[in-house]
């Protein structure tokens, strides 16, 4: 009976939280305010190819699926026409205030 309480309240309160999200994100996108999480295309990225290699390399992003978390990148070596596929966990986006400062062949 407590168990059944418990989890009708918690369900209520879950319910009502996802309508106040989505009313939400109506409104925010209604007023331009709203802003899909993940990186826009040719915005630069440090990728780790290998997971948990120290060695990251610089990239121009192509695509970003916000549903699956994947990333479609190319390698910015000119010298290299690579394409690479990965999850959001092997990509940093690099902030336009960073980018701003580095040049070719700056060690991040």
């Amino acid at each position: 009976a407590i168990a059944d309480q418990t989890y009708a309240l918690v369900d209520s309160t879950v319910r009502r939280l996802d309508r106040d999200l989505t009313q939400l994100e109506k409104l925010l996108k209604s007023t331009g305010s709203y802003e899909a999480g993940g990186a826009k295309p040719n915005d630069l990225a440090a990728i780790q190819v290998t997971p948990g290699s120290p060695d990251w390399i610089l990239a121009k992003v192509i695509s970003h699926d916000p549903e699956t978390g994947m990333y479609k990148l190319s390698d910015e070596d000119v010298e290299s026409n690579k394409i690479f596929h990965l999850p959001e966990s092997q990509v940093v986006v690099l902030g336009s205030l960073l980018v701003d400062k580095l040049s070719r062949g700056d060690i991040v």
